[in-house]
């Protein structure tokens, strides 16, 4: 079902990362699970994560960005921080894109959750220069739209190729992006107003 997920595409822009250094023979194919398995992540709210992601493709035949998420992972002493800095800040865009067969790479986050509850089909654990994270899902552009394209039209509609349940406890709050017409977006990563318990299906 498509729903906005803020993609921050600017950021791919700025760093420069259209230009790749080695060949496709050289690099991995992006690990894609071939048969997720839903995961409940409770107690979420207000938990920290990164996302490493991962784009193929071309405008003719429609660029996917391919996402990892960190939460649930990382730091067992801290349940809060799945992507401290000590891990984050080894990442390296340009190492990812040197190993993967991609035309893109990005580094999205920290981030923190704002729902109570995620029901999600997840991948096995992957790890990108020593930071762990799962694949969630990908988002999908158009046929014929670029990267930059994307990145000069911000808060357009992104399909995401999953199934997902987040789940907002009564009482707490929720924050809603607002749109014209077909309805509010329910914002995962920052909160505004109290609402009673609410389940918003992706």
């Amino acid at each position: 079902m498509e729903y906005a997920k803020r993609v921050y595409l600017m950021a791919f822009l700025a760093a420069g990362l259209m230009s790749l250094p080695a060949s496709a023979a050289d690099r991995k194919p992006i690990p894609v699970p071939d048969a997720p398995r839903d995961k409940t992540y409770t107690s979420l709210r207000d938990v920290q994560y990164c996302e490493v992601w991962l784009f193929r493709g071309t405008p003719d035949t429609g660029i996917a960005g391919v996402y990892f998420n960190t939460s649930d992972l990382n730091n067992s002493a801290d349940k809060k921080d799945t992507c401290p800095s000590s891990l984050w800040d080894k990442v390296s865009v340009k190492s990812l894109e040197s190993k993967f067969n991609v035309i893109a790479a990005y580094k999205n986050g920290p981030r923190g959750w704002t729902m109570d509850t995620l029901t999600i089909p997840v991948g096995p654990v992957e790890t990108f220069d020593g930071i762990e994270a799962r694949w969630m899902g990908e988002g999908k552009l158009p046929k014929g739209v670029s990267l930059k394209v994307a990145h000069m039209e911000p808060y357009q509609p992104l399909k995401s190729h999953r199934k997902s349940t987040f789940t907002f406890d009564k009482g707490k709050p929720v924050f809603n992006l607002v749109r014209a017409s077909r309805g509010d977006w329910h914002e995962k990563i920052a909160a505004m107003r109290k609402a009673n318990l609410a389940r918003v299906h992706f």
